[in-house]
């Protein structure tokens, strides 16, 4: 038997494995057998994801997001969760009975679709000196779970995650590799989470360009997802908002070409159903939040955020909190959203 910390010491000459060594050293009580660990043709990435999942996600008493609903019952899980009974969950909801909401915020006027812009990684590392994929960890970690958390206890129905632009395809490999190695392992330590917590997960995106085994897991989460009724989280990752608007102009043009779709049917609503986002529901942004002062779109939603609210947040994603999310919402409930008409009379 061999333990986690000398496992990936074992594999420091991998790619990556500064930051899975670190988060080993921290599981360093827990001593797990080879054979749990070793996947035969797995690639680097989905190796040491898998090496990460084994160590730290079933870790017994570890709720991912905490004092959530989970499938009707509230409160802190443990290793009981899965198999919980109706009675159980009965004393789980007792625990819990009421869903957390801040006395600022209005119930009745609450977003429905909040689209999220993850910027302020590089700010946050050189602020502190640490490297730029500790930051990123700090933001899949700790940032992701208080979004998430905040969207499923407030009620918000859809939370898009802008994680990758299209445009970052252009950087350096090691930091496209890390970016989407984590992302891997990530996923796999939330996967049961979104199952419990009754996520309906899904990528939108250049899926094409990840590696394989991301693209497996990602298609493999989506499917098992697919009928949950909760909170929707859409990852955006190789994602920009003019390619997928030009793709779905291609798209008509061959039907037109194709003799499938006329010219006058070629409608707000048509062009709409061949986005990426065509699955939403709403597919329009009500508010978009964008952490580290930065001001711009960044080539996000760029359709679908036509009537969109907007608050830029100085604190970089790393630092995103609860109360980061309820100040965006009261400054979005603030806002008087007429859509283009008019409250009184001309």
């Amino acid at each position: 038997m061999e333990s986690v910390v000398d496992r990936c010491v074992r594999l420091r000459s991998i790619q990556l494995s500064t930051i899975y060594k670190t988060h080993c050293e921290a599981a360093a009580p827990m001593e797990l057998s080879m054979s749990r660990s070793t996947f035969p043709g797995a690639s680097i990435s989905s190796h040491l994801a898998r090496e990460l999942r084994i160590s730290r996600s079933r870790t017994l008493g570890r709720n991912p997001f905490p004092g959530a609903l989970v499938n009707g019952c509230g409160g802190t899980l443990h290793g009981i969760a899965a198999t919980a009974s109706a009675d159980s969950c009965a004393d789980m909801s007792q625990q819990k009975s009421r869903i957390e909401f801040p006395p600022e915020l209005n119930p009745e006027v609450m977003p429905k679709h909040v689209a999220l812009i993850l910027d302020g990684n590089n700010r946050y590392s050189k602020a502190r000196g640490v490297r730029g994929s500790e930051c990123f960890e700090v933001g899949l970690k700790k940032s992701l779970k208080e979004a998430v958390r905040v969207s499923v206890d407030w009620g918000i129905e859809i939370l898009t995650l802008f994680y990758f632009s299209y445009d970052n395809w252009n950087r350096e490999k090691v930091e496209v590799d890390t970016i989407f190695g984590l992302f891997e392992m990530y996923l796999i330590e939330y996967r049961e989470a979104v199952m419990r917590y009754n996520i309906q997960f899904s990528v939108m995106g250049t899926l094409e360009r990840f590696p394989e085994t991301l693209q497996k897991l990602v298609a493999e989460v989506t499917e098992e997802s697919r009928n949950n009724k909760g909170l929707k989280v859409v990852v955006a990752a190789g994602y920009g908002g003019r390619q997928d608007i030009l793709q779905a102009t291609q798209r008509i043009a061959q039907l037109v070409a194709n003799k499938e779709l006329s010219i006058d049917e070629i409608t707000l609503d048509e062009f709409e159903s061949h986005l990426m986002t065509k699955y939403m529901n709403p597919s329009n942004v009500d508010l978009m939040i964008r952490t580290s002062g930065e001001q711009r779109v960044s080539n996000f939603l760029l359709w679908q955020m036509a009537w969109t609210e907007f608050v830029f947040l100085k604190e970089n994603w790393p630092e995103f909190r609860r109360d980061s999310m309820k100040n965006a919402l009261i400054s979005y409930q603030s806002r008087d959203r007429r859509l283009g008409l008019r409250k009184t009379k001309f």
